[in-house]
């Protein structure tokens, strides 16, 4: 058995293959919860353009997610800061004891630093500790899983007069 520190506090023992190889135990009677942020639309004062396309990733993401990872998928569109982080905190609150892990997807405008909400940018870091063993304890030695696709921001990122074309 092996010790190490979490990110945000607290421990984690964790039992190794070989002397090489960690091993997440994925036996649980479900795999776990997705929750899936699509941004497309933004508040007018951030001057951000809307992400054409989007929607489209959303749905097939969690297509592939359920059907074939198994996963209780839940989508949110276009939520404001404190939205994102009501459900995040509502997620952490919740006995994870028969799910593999979690998985917590990110579609937005942003760059290796910021992302955007529908009314504001924000950083990552404050939602580690919503997940750590001490605060949800039932996600002690299963993996937290951050997927994010930013759009990166560039000066055409800022354009409002372009428009989404039709997309299929």
């Amino acid at each position: 058995m092996n010790t190490f520190s979490c990110l945000g506090g607290g421990n984690l023992q964790v039992d190794f293959d070989d002397e090489s190889t960690f091993v997440y135990k994925t036996n649980h009677s479900k795999r776990g919860l997705a929750l899936i942020f699509n941004h497309e639309q933004y508040d007018p004062k951030l001057g951000l353009k809307q992400r054409c396309g989007t929607s489209n990733d959303r749905n097939r993401l969690a297509k592939i997610l359920r059907e074939s990872f198994g996963f209780k998928v839940q989508l949110y569109d276009d939520l404001t800061y404190q939205k994102i982080e009501k459900v995040i905190k509502r997620a952490g609150k919740k006995n994870h004891v028969d799910r593999d892990c979690i998985l917590i997807v990110i579609l937005t405008h942003g760059d290796r630093h910021w992302l955007f909400a529908r009314d504001r940018q924000y950083q990552l870091d404050w939602l580690w500790p919503i997940l750590d063993v001490d605060n949800c304890p039932s996600l002690a030695g299963k993996p937290k899983l951050f997927l994010v696709q930013v759009s990166q921001s560039s000066p055409d990122m800022f354009d409002l007069e372009q428009t989404c074309p039709y997309l299929p």
